[in-house]
């Protein structure tokens, strides 16, 4: 938790297990929050408070990741950044939140190159890879298959809030979700209206 740059590469983890999200592993960048006032993440947040206490959250489909991204907008300036090559992860659950495998709040940019993610599952968003707030995101020569997000998002990729998302030369496979059961691309929160939506690529993907 806080800023930093977290480089996985040739690692093989599996069997990994959190109460919350990230199975494997949890990136949260709190500085990220910087781009709101403090009078307008308050506001934001009792607002998002009240919409949980009446249920209307759950009934709009939004989940925690995007009731985060909404909260705490990014600045990618200031924040983290994530790196993951030539790793495999594997039979990772994120028992009652989002990332099944991977959750990560708050970064200039997630990269995910040359990397396995198999039999993952999350409660809610991104059965495998969960990005809430990363400004940029490529997915290079990685594959993602049997992963599933029980109850939201995703089946194997969420990316919520991200202005650039790259998907090329990977294959998503055998995925499964309530919505979007490969990939599902988002801005923060649909109670929301934005000005302009991500630039989204996906090139040589099955």
């Amino acid at each position: 938790m806080g800023n930093c740059h977290v480089d996985v590469t040739g690692c093989s983890l599996a069997n990994n297990t959190a109460s919350t999200s990230g199975g494997t592993l949890a990136l949260w960048d709190p500085a990220v929050a910087s781009a709101a006032s403090l009078r307008r993440r308050h506001r934001r947040s009792r607002s998002l408070l009240q919409l949980t206490n009446s249920g209307s959250i759950s009934a709009a489909g939004i989940t925690a990741t995007q009731a985060i991204a909404d909260v705490y907008p990014v600045n990618s300036s200031a924040a983290s950044r994530f790196d993951a090559s030539s790793s495999v992860f594997s039979f990772s659950l994120a028992e009652a939140g989002d990332g099944g495998a991977v959750w990560v709040y708050g970064a200039t940019h997630a990269m995910l190159q040359g990397c396995s993610f198999g039999h993952s599952r999350a409660h809610s968003d991104g059965g495998a890879v969960a990005l809430a707030g990363v400004a940029a995101v490529v997915v290079l020569n990685t594959s993602v298959s049997r992963c599933r997000a029980v109850v939201g998002h995703g089946g194997g990729l969420s990316a919520v809030g991200s202005d650039q998302v790259v998907i090329t030369g990977s294959d998503l496979s055998s995925n499964a979700a309530v919505q979007a059961g490969g990939v599902y691309i988002a801005p923060p929160s649909p109670l929301l209206s934005y000005s302009s939506a991500p630039a989204i690529l996906i090139h040589d993907t099955r």
